[in-house]
């Protein structure tokens, strides 16, 4: 039931069907599949196939959570934690951080937040800073940049503006816009990487282009809203 289900969903070798994916992989979330149970969980949480049910998406996640499926340990921390259901950001914690244990990437990069900022669970900058980076080096576009973030402005460790440019690099080749419109200005202003007009004309309108508001302003203000011949 539960490859039938991926089939529909992802058609592959049948036409999509997102009804008929549902069906099947609630079928085998009933019989405890786990990958199913989180599966449901999934489109009840975004109205995949059948109705937007928030509640019952966290009941499906909580059961293959509770079995030890980490991506529906991470979802419902992440419920929890964003307030998509009763808001509870210390159970949100404990979620991501059984999550993080199994090396989910995602989980250690919300769960590093989470400690680096004090929210949900009391401040260690040290282990928050050390969870984003384990995230980072699994080629994780949001904690590369947030990471990126961090080295720039020397928050929580040594200020190193060079290593700040590498890791928005791998991030902004990944499609992260906001790594690419950092990366842009860097590569404008010659700060942590050699100054490089063509290079930060590139990025700026590469950020501008998944409609960044702030690269779309800088691009507008050098009138580089037109893009050249080889960009299009």
């Amino acid at each position: 039931a539960f490859q039938l289900g991926v089939m529909y969903f992802t058609a592959n070798g049948l036409n999509k069907d997102e009804a008929a994916a549902y069906r099947w992989l609630r079928a085998a979330a009933e019989e405890g599949h786990l990958q199913g149970q989180n599966c449901v969980g999934t489109m009840l949480r975004n109205g995949l196939g059948v109705a937007e049910d928030k509640e019952e998406a966290a009941s499906w996640f909580k059961k293959a959570a509770d079995a030890g499926d980490a991506e529906a340990q991470f979802n419902l921390g992440e419920m929890l934690f964003d307030g998509e259901i009763a808001q509870d950001e210390e159970r949100g914690v404990q979620f991501f951080e059984a999550a993080a244990q199994q090396g989910l990437d995602y989980a250690q990069y919300k769960l590093g937040v989470a400690l680096h900022r004090g929210t949900g669970t009391d401040v260690d900058v040290q282990r928050g800073t050390e969870l984003v980076r384990r995230a980072a080096d699994q080629g994780l576009p949001p904690a590369l940049f947030i990471l990126g973030n961090w080295l720039f402005g020397g928050d929580g460790m040594k200020q190193d503006k060079a290593a700040a440019a590498k890791c928005f690099q791998r991030a902004a080749e990944q499609g992260e816009a906001y790594s690419q419109y950092s990366l842009g200005v860097m590569y404008e202003l010659g700060e942590g990487v050699a100054k490089n007009d063509a290079q930060a004309q590139h990025w700026l309108r590469q950020a501008a282009s998944q409609g960044l508001l702030e690269a779309q302003a800088r691009c507008r203000d050098q009138g580089l809203l037109a893009p050249p011949q080889a960009e299009r």
